[in-house]
């Protein structure tokens, strides 16, 4: 009897892992966020800050100007190269946001999504910003 159960436990484990989901491979590729809180505080601006994930680029409207660059992602991890921007100037409470949202950006070393998909959070050795599903 042992000397089946081997083999049909192998054979078993072998099926499972054939035909098991796999993760996709860039979880964040192709979403559209909304920036909702930088740190802790709520951002009240009537145009939020906005961030899109494409392949190997991330991109958006900063506070004040359009801007983006080059990310890496794996697992949990994410980091941002250089940002490029417009070079427009606004009132100052947009550039402040601007400012504190690019530095967060340029901080980040790792994500997180909520379960449903509908929360993203950047964290690093700056402010945790806090996005929403567009």
């Amino acid at each position: 009897m042992k000397r089946f159960l081997a083999p049909l436990v192998l054979a078993l484990g072998l099926t499972t892992a054939q035909t098991a989901p796999t993760a996709p491979a860039a979880p964040l590729l192709g979403t559209q966020w909304e920036l909702w809180l930088i740190g802790t505080k709520t951002v009240t601006a009537e145009r939020k800050p906005t961030l899109s994930f494409a392949e190997g680029r991330a991109g958006g409207y900063l506070g004040c100007n359009t801007g983006g660059g080059a990310y890496t992602l794996s697992k949990t991890s994410l980091q941002f190269g250089p940002l490029v921007s417009t070079m427009m100037a606004c009132e100052p409470a947009l550039m402040r946001l601007e400012q504190d949202f690019a530095a967060a950006l340029r901080a980040t070393l790792r994500y997180s999504l909520s379960p449903d998909g509908q929360t993203l959070r950047l964290v690093g050795t700056g402010k945790v910003l806090t996005f929403k599903r567009l």
